[in-house]
């Protein structure tokens, strides 16, 4: 009797823990049906991301690889066989990106990128999703809530290794 209740207390505080460190991004309704999140890709210019759960990889467009590549934000890694959504089969090159961020907090870092050959869509694909688990979008207000980020700080001096969640906006 005793350890299950130590067993729901165990469950009920990582419950709240996860949830102290939720982090929700606009989302943007074109009225197409398809719904974009605003971020950047390394230290280039902002960007809007399609966000895709159906797609297994997040990719970027080729003048962003080109970009990236003058910086040295990126890194080819290998080719892999991949299917369009029309099934036809392609060989796509996969590179390591050294950072990502959703919205103006949530960054990931050291992530594998698709490069599709005529795409200018950005997408943020279930690779990058799968890290910020559990994640949930909404319609109304339509919204991305991330659990996983690791959180800019803004104005605020942290010791490396002693995270600070005193500036999640709200």
């Amino acid at each position: 009797m005793k350890s299950r209740v130590w067993l729901c207390l165990m469950v009920s505080m990582t419950c709240a823990n996860a949830s102290d460190s939720r982090l929700s991004v606009p989302l943007i309704d074109q009225g197409t049906g398809t719904l974009y999140v605003e971020g950047k890709v390394g230290k280039l210019e902002p960007v809007r991301f399609l966000v895709d759960t159906g797609s297994s990889y997040s990719t970027i467009n080729q003048d962003l690889l080109d970009q990236l590549k003058q910086q040295g934000e990126i890194e080819f890694l290998r080719s892999q066989a991949g299917n369009l959504a029309d099934g036809t089969r392609i060989s796509v090159p996969l590179y390591r990106l050294r950072q990502l961020r959703i919205g103006d907090s949530c960054t990931i870092n050291d992530i594998e990128v698709a490069v599709f050959p005529n795409n200018r869509r950005v997408i943020l694909g279930l690779n990058v999703l799968g890290r910020l688990n559990p994640f949930a979008v909404s319609l109304h207000p339509p919204q991305l809530t991330l659990v996983g980020c690791d959180l800019l700080r803004k104005n605020v001096s942290t010791p490396p290794g002693k995270p600070s969640l005193a500036v999640v906006p709200e």
